[in-house]
C-alpha cells in the first residue's frame, strides 16, 4: 500500500513494501527527484536495483558471506560473487507494518526472526519518515534479544532532473577525503586512500562525469560504486548534489556512505525510461564488510539495547 504525506515544500509517498520511497517531490519545481516505478507492484527483486528500499539488516556486502560474532561463525546466502549483498534482499521487499501516520510522517516496522537470512537474534526494527520544512528525516530504531548486525539505510536513487537524463551534469561535493577502493568482487577493502587528484575527488564542487575521464582503475565499471569513509558516529554531512535548480544535501550520524553512479543498472522502465548513470545512490551505512576488518566501527547491536541512527535530506531551490 501506498502512503502519502506532504506539507509547504515536499511531496513525499512511501510503499509498505520495503518501506520504500516511491516519489520525492519538491513542490515549488514540480521535480521528482527519486528513480522508481509507477507502479507498486513492480518493485520486486526481479525488476527493481533496490530503488528506495529500507535495507537491512545489513546493507551492502559481508565477505565470504560469512562472519564472526561472540566466538560463533554465521554463514549467509551467497548472492553477489562469493559475498552476500543486502542481506540477500533482508526487508528490502517485505511488507512492514504501517504504525502511525500524520500529515507530515510516517511510522513502520517490522520483525525480523532469529536465524532469518542468516543472522542471529530476533529484531525489530522501526522506521520513522518526517518532513520537516524543506528537509526529510528518517529515523532508524532497532532493538534484538540477541547481539547481531544492525548496519540499515535508504537505498535512493537521486536524479535532480527528474529521472528524464543521466546524472553525468550533477555537482557533487563529498565531506570527506578518504574512499575505500574496493577488491575484484567489487567489495570495499580495508585499504583506504586520500582522493586528492584522482577520480573519487568531490572534496569541492564539481560534476560528476569530468571526474570519471581521470580512469582511475579503481572504478567500478565506469563510475563510482565506493564507501567513503568518515568512521565516526557525529552527526555531518555526508555530500551534496546539485543541477541548476536543485539542491541535495545528505547527513546522518552514519560512519560511512556508499555512492554508486547507477553505471550497470542498464536499461529500466520506471516512471520514465532510465539508463546507467540516471541516478546516484547515496547509501550512509557502516563499512561494507566492517564486521570482518579490523579497526573499523562494528555494525553491532547489544541485546536489548535499543540503536538509534538517522539520516536527513536537505533539498533546496
Amino acid at each position: 500500500m501506498l502512503h502519502r504525506i506532504e506539507n509547504e515544500k515536499i511531496i513525499l509517498e512511501v510503499s509498505s513494501i520495503g518501506a520504500t520511497i516511491t516519489k520525492f517531490i519538491d513542490k515549488k519545481t514540480g521535480t521528482d527527484i527519486v528513480l522508481g516505478f509507477d507502479d507498486e507492484a513492480d518493485y520486486t527483486p526481479s525488476k527493481s536495483p533496490y530503488f528506495g528500499t529500507t535495507v537491512a539488516r545489513n546493507a551492502n556486502r559481508i565477505g565470504e558471506s560469512k562472519f564472526e560474532l561472540n566466538g560463533v561463525t554465521y554463514n549467509l546466502v551467497p548472492n553477489n560473487g562469493p559475498n552476500n549483498l543486502h542481506s540477500n534482499g533482508g526487508t528490502c521487499f517485505k511488507e512492514f507494518n504501517l504504525v502511525s501516520k500524520t500529515n507530515t510522517s510516517l511510522e513502520f516496522d517490522i520483525n525480523m526472526l532469529d536465524g532469518e537470512d542468516g543472522f542471529p537474534g530476533n529484531l525489530k526494527l522501526t522506521v520513522i519518515y518526517e518532513l520537516i520544512d524543506n528537509k526529510l528525516k528518517l529515523t532508524y530504531k532497532g532493538l534484538a534479544d540477541k547481539d547481531t548486525i544492525f548496519n540499515v539505510t535508504n537505498h535512493s536513487y537521486f536524479n535532480l532532473n527528474g529521472g528524464i537524463s543521466d546524472v553525468r551534469d550533477h555537482e557533487v561535493l563529498i565531506y570527506t577525503d578518504k574512499v575505500a577502493l574496493n577488491d575484484s568482487n567489487g567489495m570495499a577493502s580495508d585499504k583506504v586512500i586520500n582522493v586528492n587528484g584522482t577520480s573519487f575527488d568531490f572534496t569541492t564542487l564539481r560534476k560528476v562525469g569530468p571526474n570519471f575521464d581521470l580512469k582511475h582503475d579503481n572504478l567500478a565499471s565506469g563510475g563510482i560504486d565506493h564507501n567513503y569513509v568518515f568512521e565516526n558516529m557525529d552527526f555531518k554531512k555526508l555530500i551534496t548534489v546539485k543541477n541548476n535548480s536543485l539542491s541535495l544535501t545528505v547527513s546522518s550520524d552514519l560512519p560511512g556512505v556508499q555512492v554508486y553512479t547507477a553505471c550497470t543498472i542498464g536499461d529500466i522502465k520506471g516512471k520514465s525510461d532510465y539508463h546507467s548513470y540516471y541516478g546516484i545512490a547515496i547509501e550512509p551505512q557502516f563499512y561494507p564488510n566492517g564486521i570482518n576488518y579490523s579497526g573499523i566501527l562494528k555494525p553491532i547491536i547489544k541485546a536489548d539495547n535499543c540503536v538509534i541512527h538517522t539520516i536527513e535530506y536537505l533539498l533546496e531551490d
